[in-house]
């Protein structure tokens, strides 16, 4: 009984220890288990932290690329920029940085696109720069890419336009040269050309200057047959032959050259004598020569355009006839230097004609008169258009309306020691701005005034002069004209001595006598600015001066 018992106690203290056992062993996995779970989860907690820091790493690096990749496209540097976009490109990245990458990508291929247009462009301006049209043109229609229609029509115009305008200069170039027969400036030019144009003008060109070419040698073989027979001295020969070459040949240099020396002998020239007629010698006289005209009468109807000197041995031995209508028996109108007439008769031939012109028109020159006669011409004597015009010595006369007209503001007229008389008009007529002075001259018995002045600007002197005996005033001024009259003689005239009227108009009358003239000494409008000092008014017929509104 008792050895059942304790084997009872024993069994049950055994069972108990393997309870205890049992939960002692379950009871340390439990913790094992727990500390697993918890060193598991710090574990899971770092590699999730690594994980995470990677990212923001990856997420550094591909930021840092994008960000240099825009540095780079604003330095202009395309091949850093693409390299960093590359590095980008490389990881795996969410859609928002997809989207960031994509963006810069669009701004490099923007840039390099920019980049390649303007080294396009720059190419281009290269090009026409060194007139290479058709690489400029071909560069445009290769980069089709780069350029909007609008664009591409744009530099294709500029292309045709500097093409043109290259041709238009060649062309003009070509042409000059050709005209001062400088060959090989023709040859530059036609190179210029074929640059611009492969057309029928360009062969047309060719053709010229291949005619130049034998037309030079020609004239040069001509030339040395001129020399040849040169003999140092004036022959009618060898100046038509040179005159015909130069007409066959015009400018041309080697011709010129020897006309030149040629002319040498031409400097003083006889006629008749060299010549038989003026006409003749005024076709091969030179600049600057002197023309000795003979006695007897010299039929002429010309034009004289250089500078030179005609003399003859007297107004009543040498004289030049012609007639003046419809154009003028004498024009002169060199633009540079002084034209010289001295000992000469000019006489017209056609005192009435329904056509009238002056006998000796003159027109943007100086011109010197000499001991010369004007007559019976069937308009004006002399007319001045405009020029520097001295008559020394001059007698106008008989002719059918003015002896001499002055008019326009480049016109100025100085007369000495001359006579203008029994013309058909006035003694001397001035209007439109001109400029006339006349010194001890005398305008006698002509069918109108004296000496006129009319129109604003125009200006009048007569000095120690003499005006009497005119079918009208002596001194007539108005529109505004100023004349000033001093130590003159004014009468006898069948109106009055002097006449002005209009507002503007200024005259001064000093130390002169106006006497004996039919009407009144001076008739003058109240408006005109008038000044009369030591003037003597005596015998007039109406009295010596009336004030009084003119119009």
């Amino acid at each position: 009984m008792l050895v059942a018992t304790r084997n009872k106690r024993q069994g049950n203290v055994l069972f108990r220890a393997l309870i205890i056992l049992l939960l002692v062993i379950l009871g340390g996995s439990g913790v094992f288990l727990y500390l697993r779970s918890v060193e598991f989860k710090k574990l899971r907690v770092a590699k999730l932290e690594r994980v995470a820091e990677a990212e923001r790493d990856l997420a550094e690096k591909i930021q840092s690329n994008v960000n240099q990749a825009e540095v780079a496209i604003s330095d202009g540097a395309l091949d850093e920029a693409k390299d960093h976009l590359r590095r980008a490109s490389l990881f795996d990245v969410n859609a928002a940085y997809q989207m960031e990458i994509a963006r810069v990508t669009g701004v490099y291929l923007k840039a390099q696109r920019d980049k390649r247009r303007e080294g396009v462009m720059k190419s281009y301006q290269s090009s026409l720069n060194e007139n290479n049209f058709t690489n400029a043109i071909e560069l445009i229609e290769g980069n089709h890419d780069l350029f909007n229609e609008s664009d591409i029509s744009k530099l294709r115009f500029k292309v045709e336009e500097k093409r043109q305008e290259l041709l238009r200069k060649a062309v003009l170039k070509f042409k000059e040269a050709l005209n001062h027969w400088e060959l090989e400036s023709a040859d530059e030019a036609l190179v210029e050309m074929e640059l611009c144009t492969e057309s029928s003008e360009l062969v047309r060109h060719t053709k010229t200057l291949k005619a130049r070419r034998v037309a030079d040698k020609q004239a040069r073989a001509l030339g040395e047959n001129i020399r040849s027979l040169d003999k140092g001295a004036f022959s009618p020969e060898v100046h038509h032959k040179i005159s015909s070459a130069l007409r066959n040949y015009p400018g041309h240099p080697e011709l010129c050259e020897l006309k030149q020396r040629l002319d040498t002998y031409l400097m003083e020239i006889d006629v008749p004598g060299d010549f038989a007629s003026l006409e003749e010698a005024l076709i091969v006289a030179p600049e600057k020569c002197h023309i000795r005209l003979g006695a007897g009468v010299f039929f002429i109807q010309v034009t004289i355009d250089k500078e030179m000197m005609i003399s003859g041995l007297g107004p009543n031995v040498t004289i030049l006839e012609g007639v003046s209508s419809p154009v003028p028996m004498l024009k002169i109108e060199n633009k540079q230097g002084v034209v010289k007439l001295s000992e000469l008769q000019l006489r017209g031939t056609d005192y009435k004609q329904i056509r009238p012109q002056s006998l000796v028109l003159i027109d943007g020159v100086s011109v010197d008169f000499s001991n010369v006669v004007i007559t019976n011409s069937s308009g004006h004597g002399v007319e001045i258009a405009s020029g520097a015009v001295r008559f020394e010595s001059l007698l106008a006369h008989h002719n059918h309306n003015d002896g001499v007209a002055v008019h326009g503001v480049s016109s100025t007229v100085e007369m000495i020691d001359s006579e203008l008389y029994l013309n058909g008009g006035s003694g001397c007529n001035t209007w439109e701005g001109a400029s006339l002075r006349l010194s001890r001259c005398s305008a006698q018995n002509n069918a109108q005034s004296g000496v006129v002045a009319i129109g604003e600007g125009t200006a009048l002197t007569v000095d120690e002069s003499t005006v009497s005996f005119n079918t009208h005033s002596g001194v007539y001024v108005s529109k505004g004209a100023r004349a000033k009259v001093s130590k003159s003689q004014i009468s006898k005239n069948a109106h009055s001595g002097v006449f002005a009227q209009w507002p503007n108009t200024a005259l001064s009358v000093v130390r002169s006598q106006i006497t004996d003239n039919e009407e009144f000494g001076i008739v003058c409008d109240p408006q005109v600015e008038l000044e009369v000092m030591g003037t003597e008014f005596e015998g007039n017929a109406l009295g010596g001066k009336l004030l009084k509104i003119i119009r």
